[in-house]
Formats: C-alpha cells, sequence, structure tokens
C-alpha cells in the first residue's frame, strides 16, 4: 500500500463529495499528503530532528525548516558514503487513514464475528433448541448439537425449496387446464408420496447408516480398547456417539475415494470424473442415479434394494458378529451365557 504510489489513487474526489462535473486526471485534486520518509530501517536519522517531512509529490519540503533538515540529511547520507535518493523515498499517505485502518479492522472483525456466528453458534443454538423440544435432551455435548442443527437448518432449507418448487409446478400445471378447480385429491397423494420418499431415504441415508457404521467401529475397535485399557469399569454404547462418529467415518470414507484408485466402490458413489472401460456398463447404481437425477426424482424402492438394505445387512452382520461367535462358539466352551455381562455392556439410546 506504502511502496508503490499509484497516481489513480492519490487523485480523485472522496465519495461523500459529489463532483459538479467529471474532471480528467490531471485535474482532479490530491485526496491525502505526501511525506518523505526513511526507505530502510538501515537509513541514518538525525538526532533531535523529525524522521517524516511533509513534502509535495515531488519531494520539496513545504516550509524552509523542513527543507534545511532534508539538507542535513542529504550531507550526513553522503558523509557516510550512502546515495541520499536510496535512503529516502516519497510516500502518499491519504486522508483520514487512520479512520479507514480502523474502519477496515471493524469491518473485518464484524464479518469474522458474523461468520463464526452463522457457522458455529447459530448451528448450536438450533440443534440445543431442537434436541430439547423434540426429544428432551438438555445436558447434551455442543458437537451433537452443532451437528443436529446443520441439519436442521438444512431441512429447512430444503424444505423452503420444495415449496417454492411445487408452488411453481402446480402454477404451471393448473394453467394447462382448461377446469379451475383445484385437483385436491391429485396434490395430496402427489405430495404425500413425494416427502414419504424423501423422509425414507433421507432417515436411512443420513440416520441408519451412519448409526450402523458407527456401532461397527463401537463394537470392533471401541469396546475392545476400553475392555482392554479398564477391564473393570463398564463399557456403554450411546448411540448418539456412535451416530456422530459414524457421521465422520462415513464422510472420511466416501472423500477418500476421490483420491485412491477407480474401482467398485468408486464406481458405486460416482466419484470418479472418468472411469475407466472395465468399470463402465449400461447398469447405473442407485447412488449415480440419486446424483444425476436429484431427490425429487428419487427411486425409493430401487435405492433401497441395490444401496440400503444391502449396506444394512453388511453392517448388522458384522455388529452381531462377536454375539453370535459368543453365543455359538464361547458360551459352551467357557459355560457363560451371557456376553453383554462379560463386557458389562450396556445401552444408551438418549445419551
Amino acid at each position: 500500500m506504502l511502496e508503490k504510489r499509484v497516481p489513480e489513487e492519490e487523485k480523485g474526489v472522496p465519495f461523500w463529495k459529489k463532483a459538479e462535473e467529471e474532471p480528467g486526471l490531471n485535474d482532479m485534486p490530491v485526496d491525502g499528503r505526501y511525506y518523505r520518509v526513511p526507505a530502510t530501517e538501515h537509513t541514518l536519522i538525525l538526532d533531535g530532528q523529525p524522521e517524516h517531512i511533509e513534502t509535495d509529490a515531488d519531494g520539496v519540503a513545504l516550509n524552509e525548516l523542513d527543507r534545511n533538515v532534508v539538507e542535513l540529511q542529504i550531507a550526513a547520507a553522503r558523509k557516510f558514503g550512502r546515495d541520499p535518493a536510496a535512503d529516502y523515498k516519497v510516500i502518499f499517505y491519504p486522508s483520514h487513514f487512520k479512520l479507514r485502518l480502523a474502519a477496515f479492522f471493524i469491518c473485518l472483525w464484524s464479518a469474522s464475528a458474523a461468520v463464526v456466528w452463522v457457522a458455529g453458534v447459530l448451528p448450536i443454538r438450533i440443534g440445543r433448541l431442537a434436541l430439547a423440544r423434540l426429544f428432551g435432551l438438555r445436558d447434551v455435548h455442543d458437537a451433537y448439537s452443532w451437528l443436529v442443527g446443520l441439519y436442521t437448518i438444512w431441512a429447512i432449507q430444503m424444505a423452503r425449496y420444495i415449496v417454492s418448487r411445487e408452488r411453481r409446478r402446480w402454477k404451471k400445471y393448473l394453467s394447462t387446464r382448461r377446469r379451475r378447480r383445484f385437483p385436491i385429491k391429485l396434490f395430496v397423494h402427489h405430495t404425500t408420496g413425494m416427502f414419504a420418499r424423501l423422509i425414507v431415504a433421507a432417515v436411512s441415508i443420513f440416520g441408519v447408516l451412519p448409526l450402523l457404521l458407527g456401532l461397527v467401529f463401537e463394537v470392533y475397535l471401541v469396546i475392545p480398547l476400553k475392555y482392554t485399557l479398564r477391564p473393570g469399569v463398564p463399557v456403554t454404547i450411546r448411540f448418539w456417539d456412535c451416530w456422530a462418529a459414524g457421521m465422520l467415518w462415513g464422510s472420511i470414507l466416501v472423500q477418500a475415494q476421490r483420491y485412491a484408485p477407480p474401482n467398485g466402490i468408486s464406481r458405486t458413489f460416482d466419484t470418479v470424473s472418468n472411469p475407466p472401460e472395465y468399470l463402465v456398463d449400461n447398469i447405473d447404481t442407485a447412488p449415480q442415479k440419486l446424483k444425476r437425477d436429484g431427490w425429487f426424482r428419487i427411486r425409493l424402492r430401487q435405492l433401497l434394494h441395490e444401496f440400503i438394505l444391502p449396506l444394512c445387512a453388511g453392517l448388522l452382520s458384522l455388529i452381531f458378529l462377536p454375539f453370535f461367535l459368543q453365543w455359538v462358539i464361547f458360551t459352551p466352551l467357557t459355560g457363560n451365557d451371557s456376553f453383554m455381562c462379560e463386557y458389562n455392556l450396556s445401552l444408551d439410546f438418549l445419551g
């Protein structure tokens, strides 16, 4: 800002003053002042003399006292074998410079505070309100409240978009009908079907699958570590923790496929821009169709049959496999008929 002088920025009419006519660049007044200042930190400084001297655009001091100081600076620089032109330079100091800087930092702080509030505080407050009103939960970690708040905001925006979209579609549909009577039965049938498909798909993808994925990590990773480190401490499976962990692990696994070599998983989730020929066929997977057609043309039966139900079956098999092995193999050998008592397991659905 102060290193390079730009003539277009030095001259002009302030925005709060209205010019009667648009003058040329040479006819515009200078909106600020010029100062002769040291160019580097190694510049010789005279004791008892000012370092910053107000000058004109060419570097000439405005009064006799300042001109004498400039001559002393030139003489001192030449005396020690330095170049006066390299030691000092003329900078432009805009009018109300401190006020402009203060206004800039206030705007920057306000924008940062607004971003933090919208991205952090607002979802937490909405999540707390939703958990308290819907489930009666008040002592919940803010991380869960933040996740619930984000999905609540997303659901509100989705509902707003759905209402606006359906309003335009029905307005266009009614304009083509000869009869002006509103088709109530068709509207109820279409709307309830659409909302039912959206709710089932959203709950399955963003609720059931993350919960099951989190339970898999809980059963195979968290519980053995807790039992190994603290054998006598009861282990509690908290479903909110499992759901949040499932959302995190699911996002990581899906995003990691973008950087992995093309394979069947990346093709299933359509994360490869140009898949190789051996992964391309005429049959589209349900996630690909959902991504291509959108949520409003969702094929729920195909999505459940090809994507959700197989994943749920596989995850449930992984979850209940240790219990099944305990009941079939270890119980006859050890005589202990309770896997829950062996590991001191307890379930917490709301905490």
